[in-house]
C-alpha cells in the first residue's frame, strides 16, 4: 500500500468518525428536545386535570414549542377544546374548531373530538339539525374505530352521542352490556364515565332514584380518578339528583361542595350555574332571605343560554318575596 493510499484511507475513516459524531450527537440533542416537549405536555395535561382555567394558559404557552401537526399538538388542542367546552366560552371554542370541521386528513381521535363539540355547541345555539350531523359523523368513525380497535371507553363516548341523538333506549342498552361486562374493572376514569352516563340515561328515561344510584357510584370513582374539576361536576350532577328525589338537605351538601371545588378550579361558570341551584334548594327548604342573599351574588352574564328562562323565573320569584 503506498503512502498516498493510506493517507486517503484514513481520511475516509476521519470522516466517517466526525459524521458518526455529528450525527450522535445530533440524534443526542433531537431526543432530548422531544423528551423536553414530552415532559411539558404530560405536565399540561396534569394542570388540565386541575384547572380548565389555568389549562388554557399553559396549553397554548406549550403549543408554541411543540411541532406543529405532530400527535402532541393534536393532544394539547383536545386538552383546549375540553377547557373551553368546561368554561362554557363557547363562542370561542367554535373559533377554535370550525377551521378544522372541512379537513378530513386529520387523526381520527382529533376529528371525533371536534365533531362531538361542534355538535354540542351547535345544541347550545338551537340548531337541532347541525347537532344532529356533526352527532351522526362522530358516531361513524366511533363505530369504525371500534371495530378495528375494540375499547370500552369509545363505547361509553358512542353511549353519550346516542343519547345526543335521543337514541335513549339503544344507549341505555349499550352501557348496560358494558356495566354487565366490565364490573370488575378498576379502571377509575372508565368506570366514572360510565356511571355518570348511567346516571343521565336513567335521568332520561324517567328512573330518578336509580339515576341518584348511579351518580353515588360516579362519585366514588371520580374520586379514586382524583380530577378536581370532574369531582366538581359529579358532585354538581349528584346534588341534582338528590334535588330531584326531593332530598333538599342532601341537595344542598353537594351542591355546596361542589362549589368549593369548582372555585379552586377556577370554573366560574360552574361556580355561577351552582348558585342558581342553590337558590331553587333554598326556596324548597323555605330559607327565603337565604336564598335572595344567593341570588344576589350571582354573575348573570355567566350563567349560560339555556339557563336562561330559570334565572328569570327565579328572579321573579325573589322578586315578590
Amino acid at each position: 500500500m503506498n503512502v498516498f493510499s493510506k493517507m486517503n484511507n484514513d481520511n475516509l475513516l476521519c470522516n466517517f468518525l466526525l459524521l458518526w459524531v455529528v450525527l450522535f450527537v445530533f440524534q443526542s440533542k433531537a431526543k432530548a428536545e422531544y423528551n423536553a416537549i414530552n415532559k411539558g405536555v404530560i405536565k399540561a395535561s396534569e394542570v388540565c386535570l386541575l384547572s380548565p382555567k389555568e389549562c388554557l394558559t399553559v396549553v397554548d404557552k406549550k403549543l408554541k414549542n411543540t411541532p406543529t401537526h405532530s400527535y402532541l399538538w393534536f393532544g394539547l388542542l383536545q386538552h383546549k377544546f375540553d377547557a373551553l367546552y368546561n368554561l362554557q366560552r363557547i363562542e370561542d371554542l367554535n373559533k377554535a374548531i370550525i377551521p378544522w370541521l372541512e379537513n378530513e386528513r386529520l387523526p381520527e381521535s382529533f376529528l371525533i373530538t371536534i365533531y362531538i363539540y361542534y355538535a354540542k355547541t351547535s345544541l347550545i345555539d338551537n340548531n337541532i339539525d347541525r347537532a344532529r350531523e356533526y352527532s351522526e359523523k362522530a358516531k361513524n368513525k366511533i363505530q369504525a374505530m371500534n371495530n378495528v380497535f375494540p375499547s370500552p371507553m369509545r363505547l361509553v363516548t358512542l353511549a353519550n352521542l346516542q343519547m345526543e341523538l335521543e337514541e335513549d333506549e339503544e344507549a341505555y342498552q349499550t352501557l348496560q352490556a358494558l356495566e354487565q361486562k366490565f364490573k370488575s374493572s378498576r379502571n377509575p376514569h372508565f368506570k366514572m364515565e360510565l356511571f355518570g352516563n348511567l346516571g343521565h340515561i336513567t335521568r332520561r328515561l324517567s328512573l330518578p332514584e336509580l339515576s341518584l344510584n348511579y351518580w353515588i357510584k360516579a362519585l366514588r370513582w371520580s374520586k379514586e380518578f382524583d380530577n378536581k374539576q370532574q369531582i366538581g361536576t359529579v358532585l354538581y350532577v349528584l346534588a341534582n339528583a338528590y334535588f330531584n328525589v326531593e332530598k333538599y338537605a342532601f341537595a344542598d351538601k353537594y351542591f355546596t361542595q361542589a362549589e368549593g371545588l369548582s372555585k379552586s378550579a377556577g370554573d366560574e361558570v360552574r361556580v355561577n350555574q351552582i348558585k342558581l341551584r342553590l337558590v331553587e334548594v333554598k326556596l324548597k327548604q323555605q330559607e327565603l332571605m337565604h336564598a335572595k342573599n344567593i341570588f344576589q351574588t350571582i354573575n348573570q352574564d355567566l350563567i349560560p343560554i339555556y339557563y336562561k328562562d330559570k334565572l328569570e323565573a327565579l328572579g321573579t320569584s325573589i322578586d315578590n318575596m
